[in-house]
């Protein structure tokens, strides 16, 4: 019997340590990003029979698991694609905004200045003047749409570029994902309980993914992640 109520207060001390090593991880990692906070499930040992009814055999911790919402993650995911699409289309149009609206940019000045002369070679045809006036302005018109076509090509070029580099960036992330769920799987299969650091890597790929692509994530038994374009 005192062997039994030893073995009761060491589960007891034991189980209590766990938890404290718990709160002390959720502490430590306040800071850490993709962190999410890990707790420890508890149950009862298996009681043993005695000749008057089943004794207690004290407490066993079953699991240390992440607390967070799934939901709530997958509305953050679907939030920042959507920010990172509105940022990029933001930026891009307020510098074509700005490359054609600007006053000393844009088309508005050369474009009254050849209606002006238009105007004038109307109301004095004859003045030699006026159509000198026409054949400039016409000719700095002209000269400005070539400025703009040549500064718009550049925006494409720049735009070409970005995507090409955001390709190579969502095919590093998704060799990385990759990887980190094989991970995963193996630690699984290999002791029976989630890996939560491994999941919490790997889920910080995904997040950094969601900033340059829409995605859906679909969460299998073996704490692999499957990702899908949205």
């Amino acid at each position: 019997m005192g062997t039994g109520i030893l073995g009761i207060a060491a589960s007891g001390l034991n189980a209590a340590q766990a938890g404290i090593r718990a709160t002390q991880q959720n502490i430590a990692n306040v800071n850490t990003p993709g962190y999410r906070r890990q707790e420890i499930t508890q149950s009862s040992r298996l009681p043993q029979y005695t000749g008057y009814g089943y004794v207690g055999n004290g407490v066993a911790v079953d699991q240390v698991r992440h607390q967070y919402s799934q939901f709530l993650d997958n509305e953050v995911l679907l939030n920042q694609s959507q920010y990172s699409r509105y940022a990029a289309a933001s930026t891009r149009s307020a510098m074509v905004d700005k490359l054609l609206g600007g006053e000393n940019t844009g088309l508005n000045a050369s474009l009254n200045q050849f209606f002006a002369a238009a105007q004038e070679v109307a109301n004095d045809p004859a003045n030699s003047a006026t159509r000198q006036n026409l054949l400039a302005a016409g000719q700095n018109l002209a000269g400005r749409f070539n400025t703009l076509a040549g500064q718009l090509l550049e925006q494409r070029a720049a735009t070409n570029g970005d995507v090409q580099a955001l390709t190579t960036r969502i095919n590093v992330l998704a060799g990385q994902i990759a990887q980190a769920n094989a991970t995963i799987a193996q630690s699984r299969a290999a002791n029976g309980q989630p890996a939560n650091d491994l999941v919490d890597a790997r889920d910080q790929l995904v997040e950094e993914l969601s900033k340059l692509v829409n995605v859906t994530r679909l969460d299998q038994a073996d704490g692999t992640a499957d990702i899908y374009p949205r």
